[in-house]
């Protein structure tokens, strides 16, 4: 069963479709590494061949799958602070005359975008972690 696939479509910059599904073994609820290919890299000291790196443009998760495709939604997100203000009317049909009842905050959750994630990058499946263990 192949780990890694190929990104074959971005639909926004949340979400992405790679090139694997049920037929490869690709779940509802898995997760994915997504990651582009640089160049290739030299020790400029020995001049050794150090490989490719893998640029991580962010991780994923399957949210809808069908036999050949999966569709991944990041699974980064970011809670930052929203201020609710509720206004009590004073009768008056001018908002300048309405005074403040209720101020506070609330945090809103906010899906992060890939990194900069293309046609062509690649999806790996990631290993889950077993509590009180490590990974396999």
């Amino acid at each position: 069963m192949p780990n890694e696939f190929v990104v074959v479509e971005i639909i926004s910059p949340t979400q992405l479709i790679i090139a694997g599904g049920t037929r490869e073994g690709v779940a509802l609820g898995q997760e994915f590494l997504i990651f582009g290919r640089g160049k290739p890299l030299k020790n400029p000291d020995t001049g050794e061949d150090l490989g490719v790196p893998e640029l991580i443009r962010g991780t994923g998760r399957v949210i809808h799958v069908q036999e050949k495709l999966a569709t991944l939604e990041s699974d980064r997100v970011e809670e930052r602070p929203t201020r609710i203000s509720r206004t009590e009317s004073s009768g008056s049909i001018f908002p300048i005359f309405r005074s403040p009842v209720e101020q506070h905050y609330e945090l809103q959750r906010i899906r992060l975008e890939f990194d900069g994630a293309q046609i062509g990058d690649f999806a790996r499946r990631r290993a889950s972690l077993k509590l009180g263990g490590s990974p396999p």
